[in-house]
């Protein structure tokens, strides 16, 4: 089992990726923006910036009020 869990990984990550690349597509799509076009495009990595900057948050508030210590307005260093 721990020889595959390089491959299991792998597999999970690939998984993620392929579900935000649909939910990407599908708000997109939703708010107007066609598949193929700049302005999808420019929507999708949108969205990814929203999710990294929410993981972020995410993982600062797991570590406690005292990393909270030096963060910018969004929580960010």
């Amino acid at each position: 089992m721990i020889q595959r869990a390089p491959a299991v990984r792998a597999e999970i990550e690939r998984q993620q990726t392929a579900e935000i690349a649909a939910e990407n597509r599908a708000y997109c799509e939703k708010w107007g923006m066609r598949a193929g076009t700049r302005e999808h495009v420019a929507c999708a990595l949108d969205l990814d910036e929203l999710r990294a900057r929410h993981a972020k948050r995410v993982l600062v508030a797991s570590e406690g009020p005292i990393s909270e210590w030096g963060r910018d307005e969004d929580g960010l260093r």
